[in-house]
């Protein structure tokens, strides 16, 4: 499994630091920090965010989460921590400030530090507790009123299925591929085919849950193990991709949770459907399972063309291929789940 990279800041003076500065300039005490941490650096050349931890400079010594990124990004964020999440009663990072600079295209987001133990798909109680937090958060957030967020239903994710056939198409065209390359998106392009066939199928089932406020990047980086007193609960990070719509894709389920632990979270369904059931009277089980699968399916979608658009870019065949081909073998698999593709 990916593990997070810790590096502590070295630095002649921690406020010097920009994320520092910014903290300071949100007018609270000059709290010198203990230290500072790099969770994820920016490369300079790209649009990347960078975390930090700022050690020491929270109240009672506590430790704030820096997050630098774009404007667009850094205002979603805000919005999610600081007015719907608190409204919901979920468990979540607490929203510590915002600094907007001037005419930048960049913004720093401060939250709570929720620590570093992260969630697992291959421990079943982490999957139990991720199931029923997503059960109240779903419940919750559909009888609220949201607005100003992304819409991401079914609509969305035909245009992503149409921008795989359209990419498939171009880099044919323009890369030399090896026989083996391009029989992966010959499969990939026929997949893509039946999921058109069958795609009425998906919003028909899509349409048995209402608009609800979804995370849509469950993975396990993006997911923390929190006790207090006692008790374990699962928080949940960067909602950058938030957004409303059919939540099947925070329910999305990895077939072989062992040779895929970060694709997808996998949460429990009984968890779930033991918190919804009683609210969403009109779907039954067997609905849920195929909404599971459903999110399965746009994941993958989400991939590819993130696979795609990288390979455009970057020119990186065999490492973009790689990924591709296990995310054909996906498709293979939900595809037969649905029983939509012979075995």
């Amino acid at each position: 499994m990916a593990r997070q990279v810790i590096q502590e800041v070295e630095c002649a003076d921690v406020r010097d630091h920009p994320a520092v500065k910014a903290w300071l300039g949100l007018g609270s005490k000059p709290v010198r920090p203990k230290r500072i941490y790099t969770l994820k650096e920016h490369h300079k050349m790209s649009s990347k965010s960078a975390v930090y931890r700022l050690e020491g400079i929270a109240t009672q010594g506590g430790s704030v989460i820096a997050k630098r990124c774009r404007r667009w990004s850094a205002l979603l964020e805000r919005k999610i921590y600081e007015k719907i999440l608190p409204g919901l009663s979920v468990e979540a990072p607490g929203f510590m400030g915002f600094v907007e600079r001037a005419g930048g295209q960049y913004c720093w987001l401060f939250t709570e530090d929720v620590g570093d133990r992260w969630y697992s798909p291959l421990d079943a109680g982490h999957r139990a507790l991720l199931g029923r937090w997503l059960g109240k958060l779903h419940v919750r957030s559909a009888d609220m009123a949201i607005s100003d967020l992304p819409e991401r239903g079914p609509d969305f994710y035909y245009k992503q299925l149409l921008k795989i056939g359209a990419g498939i198409e171009q880099i044919q065209d323009t890369l030399l591929l090896n026989p083996n390359y391009r029989s992966t998106l010959r499969t990939i392009g026929l997949n893509c085919d039946v999921l058109t066939r069958h795609w009425l199928e998906i919003e028909s089932l899509c349409n048995t849950l209402p608009r609800s406020l979804v995370h849509g990047d469950l993975v396990r980086k993006n997911l923390r193990i929190r006790t207090q007193q006692g008790s374990e609960s699962v928080i949940a990070v960067d909602w950058e991709n938030a957004c409303l719509g059919v939540p099947a894709i925070d329910l999305a389920q990895a077939h072989d949770i062992k040779s895929l632990p970060d694709f997808v979270a996998s949460p429990e369904l009984t968890g779930y459907w033991s918190v919804v059931r009683n609210h969403w009277q009109h779907l039954d089980r067997r609905d849920l399972e195929r909404l599971a699968e459903v999110g399965t399916l746009f994941r993958c979608l989400d991939a590819l063309v993130w696979e795609i658009e990288r390979l455009e870019a970057d020119g990186y065949i065999d490492r973009c291929m790689q990924r591709m081909k296990i995310f054909r073998s996906l498709l293979d698999e939900s595809l037969r789940t649905m029983k939509w593709l012979r075995p």
